[in-house]
């Protein structure tokens, strides 16, 4: 809005005026503007700038003259945000909502465009993939894994290596004891008067199993027995080994929480932006962090690479309400 008056009496409102208007943008010299002029009656033109006009960071001055009027000089200052293109809160619409707590929520309804699923003791549940953990001597705590840990049979046959069979054999001695238990029956006489033959076998049969009682187990368990494993060779734990849940969150000591949960936080944007959705938690924490500009009033949300756009928003505003000027911490 710019007022003109009167070159004579240098006080009544011009009116009726066709007015000549150049602009000097950040500094540089003046160069003649055509915008739409409007009058508002007593001396006072609406001057309608466009981006055109306003496409230069920094001062921008006006000089105004119309015939029988004294000039007039505006100046005003280019800025690539102002105040009122931000969101209000508990405003229909905008992107930030304060309930009556005074708390401010956020949707979370799609994790990196995957819908979690109910919570579960005011946990998210989650099914953890083996495939790419590597499992070693001091990745569970003592105790970690326990029986119940296990669905019926989850362990099969196909699951334990040829190394892992023969660890247990040779923990049972039971190779080396039923072979010489065949060497010497084979020696047997097949003629049962022939008893110092006989004895000699027996003897040898013996001297092989007389301790084999304190190898075994005491009694068996559902007709099994039951057995301590030394250790587990490489890559015999696969993910097809274990039923769905059998790892769950008491099976997953402390360290190993905050070992994923360090890998999530210092996972840099870029390799997973990409793929994240326009309403995911990735677009939030791009918004946070990476590059976002007004563009004609259109927010725009870049990748890391500060060019590429990967999401935005219309940014609307109304002067009827006041602008934020501050955001406090989180309380």
């Amino acid at each position: 809005m710019v007022l003109m008056v009167d070159s004579t009496d240098h006080v009544t409102g011009k009116t009726g005026l066709t007015l000549t208007i150049t602009a000097s943008k950040n500094g540089a010299a003046f160069a003649s503007i055509s915008p739409t002029v409007n009058e508002r009656g007593s001396g006072w033109y609406e001057l309608q700038l466009t981006t055109a006009h306003t496409d230069t960071l920094g001062d921008l001055a006006l000089h105004v003259t119309g015939t029988a009027a004294d000039p007039t000089d505006t100046l005003s200052y280019v800025v690539p945000r102002h105040l009122a293109d931000l969101a209000y809160p508990a405003t229909s619409g905008r992107s930030l909502a304060v309930e009556s707590d005074g708390m401010i929520y956020a949707d979370v309804r799609e994790w990196l465009g995957v819908a979690p699923l109910a919570l579960t003791s005011q946990r998210v549940e989650a099914i953890a993939d083996l495939n790419d953990l590597a499992i070693t001597s001091d990745v569970f705590d003592a105790g970690a894994i326990e029986a119940a840990a296990f669905a019926t049979d989850a362990i099969s046959a196909a699951a334990l290596s040829a190394g892992a069979v023969s660890e247990i054999q040779s923990g049972l001695a039971l190779e080396t004891t039923a072979q010489a238990i065949k060497t010497k029956t084979d020696n047997l006489p097949s003629d049962p008067a022939d008893e110092s033959l006989l004895e000699a076998a027996i003897a040898g049969v013996l001297a092989d199993t007389n301790d084999i009682q304190s190898r075994l187990p005491a009694a068996l368990v559902s007709g099994r027995m039951d057995s301590s494993v030394g250790a587990v060779t490489a890559s015999a734990l696969t993910a097809a080994a274990f039923a769905a849940g059998a790892i769950d969150a008491n099976a997953l000591a402390n360290d190993a929480v905050e070992e994923i949960a360090m890998k999530v936080l210092t996972w840099a944007s870029s390799n997973w932006e990409a793929s994240a959705g326009v309403k995911s938690l990735g677009a939030a924490v791009m918004k946070a962090v990476h590059r976002i500009r007004d563009n004609a009033g259109t927010l725009e949300i870049f990748r890391s690479d500060g060019s590429t756009v990967h999401a935005s928003q219309t940014v609307t505003t109304d002067d009827t309400l006041k602008p934020i000027d501050e955001l406090s911490g989180a309380a």
